[in-house]
């Protein structure tokens, strides 16, 4: 992890490795947005899967949820 982390700067200078505890700050969510849609970026090969638009309505409705269901982040 050390090692990861020092060149880091090299290789991800734009990147930064960060932690929420609790909901998604709202000034993030658009962020987190386009991190969900980078699923849909990955190879399948042969799998017939459809892209998934993740929406910031559908990030709040899930952090609802799980946190009504005892779950933390």
């Amino acid at each position: 992890m050390h090692q990861w982390q020092k060149r880091a700067s090299e290789r991800g200078a734009d990147f930064e490795i960060g932690l929420w505890e609790g909901s998604y700050p709202e000034e993030d969510i658009e962020a987190i947005v386009e991190l969900y849609d980078l699923n849909n970026q990955q190879p399948f090969g042969d799998l017939d899967i459809e892209d998934f638009t993740m929406t910031a309505d559908h990030i709040r409705q899930d952090e609802k949820n799980l946190f009504a269901c005892g779950y933390e982040r």
